[in-house]
């Protein structure tokens, strides 16, 4: 027979033209047998025609238009099919996979998941990276504390005088250009009382303090120091004393170490996570910091020797930080003879820094054998893992608690760990907006001690912080709270927190102290990090020990005492115009 569309030959049975996929109508094609009805559309392969409606029959009363809705329903059943077997296919591999992976594979990634999620809980708040500053040698701190009140009333005299006293201190360092300062203050107001003030600047070092040497600075060279040092005096045995600031902070801020130690880790980690045993025990609900949640159990074991294995590696990874060893290069920096190197090191050799903690840690181990732990599991993170035993005939039972929290919180907004020894019970707990949903930080967290079993904790401490990056004024509030017998207290701190990837401000306005109800005092504090951008001290015309003669000598101590006691007199003149007579009295009586 011949196809009726384009002419070429087929077989009589055939249900298709093999040339341009027309459906032959005289061939019969059952429902059972899966191929569409003649009202749906055929692909024709030939000429690129694409989808072809076959030849409407004059008998059937269907017209054009309605042959047209019927290939596009037949269009819309054929698509809508392929998607549903795309469907069960994609259910059935995961089906399937999830059949073949293990318990052990399954707490694997839900551990995994879990770190991840609390690793990422502050990604969304810039703070400063301390490690890049100190690998950039470009830093500088500053600090401050200052007194903004006082309760007069606990004392029984007015001390409002004092208000305006403080301290502040401030360093800089940048090793590029080998230089370094550092200041330390007494101030009343605006007003300094007394500064020490120190500038090093390569192998040069200076020491100066306005209301003692004045405008001089007394400057020496450190990595001639033995040798003047031997000049000046006639002993030989300080020749040799020779060092420079700048590469003994190289040592000391030395990463090669630092980077061996946590690749060791790494891998120590990874070793334990391979020797754990897991088991699959069914599916629970257990209370997880306030919420009911259904989660899978698994009875998960590390075994003994595996503990051992990784403790062993913790130690000898502690062993690759070798401070030993640094001490002994930061002395032969600083010039020391060996004789008295080989002296001093051959008592650090001999001090054992961890082997008592490993030691007490392996006892540990020995005493409890196989750790057994009950691992919960809901939604791809870990919910709760619970440690239940009895040592040396105590019950012991630690619970870490992880998510739950009211209707929706972030999984990372709640945790908790319990720790109960025969019905004595220390709770740590933590909650709040800890991904900073909404533009706003908050975190409450509370250390509990409960004896016996009882509902009323003897001792409770409460950190309750709140942050607002964006905010403005002041966006920073944070409150401790001491609730115990006899000793209720509180410190509450309100200010502006502004923070960057390489920099943090903070300046709290009011830190004040409070007991027993009773507000005492008030404080002012300040404190910032960030990128160096300068020395604030400047040195002209130092006074080089070096350089000194007897006479040069005595000359510089005869002007630091004359200007100590010029300075005594302008303070004893400060505290009598600025103090009340009754406070002046308190003062010189206490002191």
């Amino acid at each position: 027979m011949f196809c009726r569309n384009c002419g070429s030959e087929m077989r009589d049975d055939a249900k298709f033209c093999p040339n341009c996929g027309t459906l032959n109508s005289s061939a019969s094609a059952g429902p059972d047998q899966g191929f569409p009805s003649t009202s749906g559309p055929v692909w024709s392969s030939s000429g690129g025609q694409g989808w072809n409606t076959p030849p409407q029959s004059q008998t059937s009363g269907d017209s054009p238009a309605d042959g047209g809705k019927q290939s596009r329903r037949g269009l819309g059943l054929m698509i809508g099919g392929g998607v549903a077997a795309v469907a069960v296919i994609a259910l059935l591999v995961v089906t399937v996979s999830g059949l073949f992976t293990s318990p052990k594979s399954r707490v694997d990634k839900a551990v995994s998941k879990t770190m991840s999620a609390y690793s990422d809980v502050n990604k969304g708040l810039e703070m400063p990276d301390m490690k890049q500053l100190w690998e950039d040698k470009s830093v500088s701190v500053r600090a401050g504390v200052e007194l903004k009140d006082i309760n007069s009333q606990l004392v029984g005299y007015d001390l409002s005088d004092l208000y305006g006293l403080g301290v502040r201190m401030s360093t800089n360092y940048d090793g590029s250009a080998r230089k370094m300062d550092a200041q330390l203050s007494a101030f009343w107001d605006d007003e300094d009382i007394a500064a020490l003030q120190m500038l090093a600047d390569g192998a040069k070092l200076y020491f100066g303090s306005p209301q003692f040497t004045g405008d001089t600075f007394i400057g020496m060279n450190t990595e001639t120091l033995g040798t003047d040092l031997a000049e000046m005096t006639g002993d030989s045995s300080v020749e040799d004393i020779s060092f420079n600031i700048f590469e003994l902070m190289d040592i000391i801020m030395s990463t090669e170490d630092g980077e061996d130690f946590e690749k060791v880790i790494h891998d120590a980690n990874k070793t334990l996570m391979d020797q754990i045993e897991a088991e699959k025990d069914g599916t629970e609900e257990i209370e997880v910091n306030g919420a009911d949640i259904k989660a899978t159990l698994y009875n998960v074991t590390i075994p003994q020797d595996a503990l051992e294995d990784y403790v062993d590696t913790l130690e000898d990874a502690l062993s690759t930080v070798d401070y030993v060893d640094m001490y002994e290069r930061l002395f032969k920096a600083m010039g020391i003879p060996q004789d008295d190197i080989d002296y001093m090191m051959a008592d650090l050799e001999d001090l054992d820094i961890y082997g008592e903690l490993f030691d007490g840690i392996r006892y540990a181990l020995d005493e409890l054998g196989d750790l057994d732990l009950e691992v919960y599991v809901s939604q791809g993170h870990i919910s709760a893992v619970i440690y239940k035993e009895t040592i040396q005939g105590t019950e012991v039972e630690i619970g870490l608690y992880l998510g739950g929290g009211e209707k929706g919180d972030q999984y990372v907004d709640n945790l908790s760990l319990e720790i109960d020894i025969e019905g004595d019970k220390l709770v740590v707990a933590s909650s709040g907006n800890h991904t900073g949903k909404g533009g706003s930080y908050t975190d409450e967290t509370t250390l509990s001690l409960l004896e016996g079993g009882s509902k009323s904790p003897m001792f409770r401490l409460t950190s309750d912080m709140e942050y607002e990056p964006k905010g403005k004024g002041d966006n920073f509030q944070w409150t401790i709270d001491v609730d115990a017998p006899g000793a209720n207290g509180a410190v509450k701190m309100e200010g502006r927190l502004t923070t960057s990837k390489n920099s943090l401000d903070l300046k709290l306005d009011d830190v004040s102290v409070h007991v027993m109800g009773l507000k005492v005092l008030s404080l002012g504090v300040e404190y910032y990090v960030g990128p160096c951008d300068g020395m604030d001290i400047k040195v002209k015309s130092p006074m080089m020990i070096a350089d000194m003669d007897e006479y040069d000598a005595m000359e510089l101590i005869s002007d630091i005492e004359d200007n100590a006691e010029d300075w005594a007199y302008d303070m004893q003149n400060l505290l009598g115009s600025r103090l009340s007579e009754e406070l002046l009295w308190q003062l010189m009586y206490a002191f």
